[in-house]
């Protein structure tokens, strides 16, 4: 995802990420999960234009490869 988002990462304290607005984890399992909710509190986007965008991303990438 780093790769074909250009996103980074980082370490975030608990209290930080009641702060956003859309989050999504990735694995090579389930591909790219929206978070619709953290700590009890729903995210207002869900799924928001990052995660929509990482979703893309990630299917065009299963759609020209074999092996991401």
């Amino acid at each position: 995802m780093i790769e074909l988002t250009g996103a980074s990462e980082a370490n975030l304290e608990v209290e930080r990420l009641r702060e956003v607005t859309e989050a999504f984890l990735t694995s090579t399992t389930r591909g790219v999960q929206p978070i619709g909710m953290i700590d009890g509190v729903a995210l207002p986007d869900c799924p928001g234009p990052v995660t929509k965008g990482a979703l893309a991303a990630y299917d065009e990438l299963l759609a020209s490869t074999t092996e991401p």
